[in-house]
């Protein structure tokens, strides 16, 4: 009996394969010119270049797939070309807002692609991207790669007839630098030995040297700087006027290479209260930045900068900076190009107009309402800018000079 079975089963797998063979495999139900189409592989995938800076580059994309059931017979040619006029249609379906690419600064290496008789592909194609200083920086561009005019009486899979190219043109160190530029309102060295206050831009700093002289000092080769005692401060006039939808300086950035000369106490770095009756807005000493959360007298919260890297360290210089964005509630703590802090409040600290906005005049620098009983403080330089600069702009302006 269990011969018998095995010989059925043998007779039956010489059998089946005959009437599978027939038709050479294809269901008498389905047409084979139905399933002939020819695409553009790129389209089904996302192809995005991100450039820094001025650069050329050459992007290399996979051509033409031949989705047949059989081997062509026979070349498959068809055109290829880049199509600005789809970018309103795409933006507008995908709610984007990508842009063409200025003329002269993206082609391709071909104009057509072949596939090979008894072959499933072309070759690859490369388009090449020669910005040339055209691109502007911080912007998305968007390229339409179209497949037509196909021979040989196949059909074209329009779903597929198109890639699209996303370029994204990244700012490089000097566009950052340049923006961050644009929006400088003042700038003190203190390397002018005729006049060590005077700014370029921005008005001279005024001393106020009540509990105190304020004294040059050297930082490196030529590098000056001043050391502030105790009780004794700057009047810096910023030249910055209202901003972020309030009627004080609501949006800012304020750098300042300090060095705490090993405090263990803490020493102001600015207050925006003109008439210097409230504490300052940012401390420093030899292991930290502290800032503080009441509006007025309030105790301080979270200590930055207890790592090397980050310190206000008593031997060595940092530069601080202080991006406030109050109509977003937000302030952030840079040290040396790097963020050591974000705060944000929604409703009580740093609110619209609130004290941490700056007076549309000025500022004051190393002023405390209680001055007289912390600590000096050196400076090399100061910076003000009259926006929120981004942690990229930031870490291209870095650290001490």
């Amino acid at each position: 009996m269990k011969k018998t079975l095995i010989k059925s089963i043998i007779a039956a797998a010489f059998i089946l394969p005959m009437f599978i063979s027939c038709g050479d495999g294809i269901p008498t139900d389905v047409k084979l010119e139905d399933n002939m189409s020819v695409y553009l592989l790129p389209a089904m995938d996302e192809n995005t270049i991100n450039l820094f800076g001025e650069v050329d580059t050459t992007l290399t994309l996979a051509g033409l797939r031949y989705g047949g059931a059989q081997q062509p017979v026979g070349e498959i040619t068809a055109s290829l070309a880049i199509d600005p006029s789809l970018i309103a249609t795409y933006n507008a379906e995908k709610g984007t807002s990508y842009h063409p690419m200025p003329s002269g600064t993206v082609s391709l290496d071909k104009s057509s692609l072949t596939i090979p008789s008894n072959r499933f592909a072309s070759d690859i194609f490369k388009l090449s991207i020669t910005d040339r200083g055209l691109l502007d920086a911080d912007s998305s561009y968007l390229v339409p790669i179209k497949v037509s005019s196909l021979n040989g009486g196949l059909s074209l899979d329009e779903t597929r007839s198109i890639a699209y190219v996303v370029i994204n043109r990244q700012p490089s160190i000097a566009d950052l630098l340049e923006q961050a530029a644009e929006r400088l309102k003042g700038q003190w060295t203190f390397d002018n030995s005729a006049d060590i206050y005077a700014g370029s831009p921005g008005a001279p700093l005024i001393p106020h040297e009540d509990f105190g002289a304020i004294t040059p000092i050297s930082v490196s080769g030529t590098n000056k700087g001043i050391s502030i005692p105790p009780g004794s401060y700057l009047w810096m006039d910023h030249n910055i006027g209202a901003n972020g939808g309030g009627i004080y300086v609501n949006e800012y950035t304020l750098i300042c290479d300090v060095k705490a000369n090993g405090a263990a106490y803490y020493a102001p770095v600015y207050n925006t209260n003109l008439d210097n009756y409230n504490e300052a807005e940012i401390y420093a000493n030899g292991t930290a930045f502290v800032i503080y959360q009441d509006e007025y007298y309030g105790d301080p919260v979270n200590y930055y900068g207890e790592s090397k890297s980050n310190s206000v360290s008593p031997d060595s210089w940092t530069r601080l900076a202080i991006a406030v964005s109050l109509a977003n509630h937000s302030v952030k703590l840079y040290a040396n190009g790097l963020i050591i802090a974000t705060f944000n409040d929604d409703d009580t600290v740093f609110v619209l107009d609130g004290n941490w906005a700056m007076d549309t005049a000025s500022v004051l620098i190393h002023a405390d309402v209680y001055g007289d009983y912390y600590t000096a403080l050196s400076f090399a330089e100061l910076r003000v800018y009259d926006k929120e600069l981004s942690a990229a702009q930031i870490a291209a302006i870095g650290g001490v000079k």
